[in-house]
């Protein structure tokens, strides 16, 4: 019955129209403030959407629990499923595609960046023998995963730490400040910020992070 009503109100027209709805008949703790886009799918026990948080198109959750915090930002096509729960902190940004399988619980904390395209994160997997694999997975704040990286079972991420793209997160990294590249996992320092307004190739390193006009 949650389900049918909630594949109802993901198709009503307006934002405010549908977090009302969601309130009313679902009794989810959503944030008048914040948006929730058509066709998003919420199929929670508990759903909990901060102030000035939003939710993309066609996203979908079906979870025991999702907390998502003030000022988040998910992009269209987001789902999380499984019997376990999403918590997320605030001011993080989940891109298009990303799939948290919460058959064991993600906790996310704050300004943490789900880049690019089709991140993954997975508590749960098979062994040869077919016996499950199950771990929580845990991301400390101010940490950018980039895009097609997938996060295996049991792994926690320190804060302040970057994921190269594409890369498989199969073992936990306790280390702050670094980048995390290739299937082997490798670790590099993470050089200082430096502030330019131009650059050419030549002068980028390929760990160094830019900020200024044009970058």
């Amino acid at each position: 019955m949650r389900r049918l009503l909630a594949v109802l109100i993901s198709g009503c027209p307006l934002s405010l129209v549908r977090i009302f709805l969601y309130r009313a008949l679902l009794g989810y703790e959503i944030s008048y403030r914040s948006k929730i886009s058509w066709g998003v799918i919420i199929d929670c026990q508990k759903f909990v959407l901060g102030r000035a948080s939003s939710i993309g198109l066609f996203s979908k959750f079906s979870a025991c629990s999702v907390i998502i915090g003030e000022s988040s930002r998910l992009k269209r096509s987001v789902s999380c499923s499984g019997r376990g729960s999403l918590v997320m902190g605030c001011r993080c940004v989940v891109n298009m595609g990303t799939h948290f399988d919460v058959t064991q619980d993600v906790i996310v904390r704050n300004d943490v960046v789900f880049g690019g395209r089709f991140v993954e994160v997975w508590t749960h997997g098979y062994d040869w023998l077919r016996n499950k694999l199950e771990g929580p997975v845990f991301i400390a704040s101010k940490v950018y995963i980039g895009s097609g990286v997938k996060i295996m079972p049991a792994v926690t991420l320190s804060e302040n730490i970057a994921i190269g793209a594409g890369t498989v997160v199969s073992k936990s990294v306790t280390q702050a400040e670094v980048l995390v590249v290739s299937q082997r996992q490798e670790l590099k320092p993470m050089r200082p910020l430096i502030e330019c307004n131009s650059y050419s190739q030549n002068e980028v390193g390929e760990n160094v992070v830019l900020r200024g006009r044009g970058v």
